[in-house]
């Protein structure tokens, strides 16, 4: 699914695309949509920014399920980490 927001939202809420990936995906991690695997794939970034990102939003760490396990695996394949 592509989603399309105008250029004129995004600079007007003083952000570039990236930042914009971030904040969204933040968000659905913060409620518990995605999981840390699926929300740094949306991102389009490694483990360790992921976890900067929560820390300094203050996101409480999750215990990991399975899911989450398998999607974090699958994220380390797709980078070709594993």
């Amino acid at each position: 699914m592509t989603i399309q927001i105008p250029d004129r939202i995004i600079q007007d809420a003083g952000l570039d695309e990236k930042s914009a990936l971030k904040e969204l995906a933040l968000t659905l991690f913060a409620q518990g949509r995605l999981t840390a695997g699926q929300a740094r794939r949306m991102a389009g970034v490694h483990f360790f920014e992921f976890e900067q990102w929560r820390t300094e939003r203050g996101l409480p760490l999750r215990e990991f399920n399975e899911e989450e396990l398998e999607s974090d695996i699958e994220t380390l394949r797709s980078l070709g980490r594993l």
